[in-house]
């Protein structure tokens, strides 16, 4: 895993969020190799990624203060209760991250190094609501993107490993 990756995903959330809610962000270039995303974001958007050889995870992580921010804004302000709130946002940031995690497999290098790959239905978890699962270990590399006043920071990850194939002979 490169961070060269998780760069490319990083300038494709900051694009996303401008194209989508206006929002200006910024990629950091610190990236860590890691065995798995961290879960201490309020909310957590997986997409899962795959082919006949490959699978991998786009898991994006946004902190308490995206409710303030200008991604949900405009879109808060349509809610009429809580439950209504709490159903835009979830969609909101699945949305988000499913049209990132689309513009982001089409990626030259990407499709070079792993083939086409297919998306699953982005999941979100509120983890104020129930808790995020604990992701399965694989090789994979993190990023961050700040708001440009550093009032907000987005964590993200993206791992692809080769499918482990069993072996069924002799049985």
């Amino acid at each position: 895993m490169t961070s060269d990756l998780i760069l490319h995903l990083n300038e494709i959330t900051v694009d996303m969020a401008s194209i989508m809610f206006d929002c200006s962000l910024t990629s950091s270039s610190e990236t860590e190799l890691c065995s798995r995303p961290g879960s201490k974001d309020r909310f957590i958007v997986l997409v899962s990624l795959g082919n006949a050889n490959f699978q991998g995870q786009i898991v994006i992580g946004f902190p308490e203060s995206v409710m303030e921010s200008e991604i949900l804004n405009s879109v808060l302000d349509l809610a009429e209760d809580e439950d209504e709130k709490d159903e835009l946002i979830q969609s909101s940031l699945g949305e988000l991250v499913n049209t990132i995690s689309g513009e982001y497999i089409v990626h030259d290098e990407l499709t070079r190094k792993y083939g086409d790959l297919t998306l699953s239905p982005p999941l979100v978890w509120d983890q104020t609501e129930e808790s995020c699962p604990r992701f399965t270990k694989s090789d994979g590399c993190s990023g961050r993107v700040k708001s440009e006043s550093d009032s907000m920071e987005i964590n993200t990850f993206f791992s692809v490993n080769p499918i482990k194939k069993v072996s069924t002979y002799g049985i």
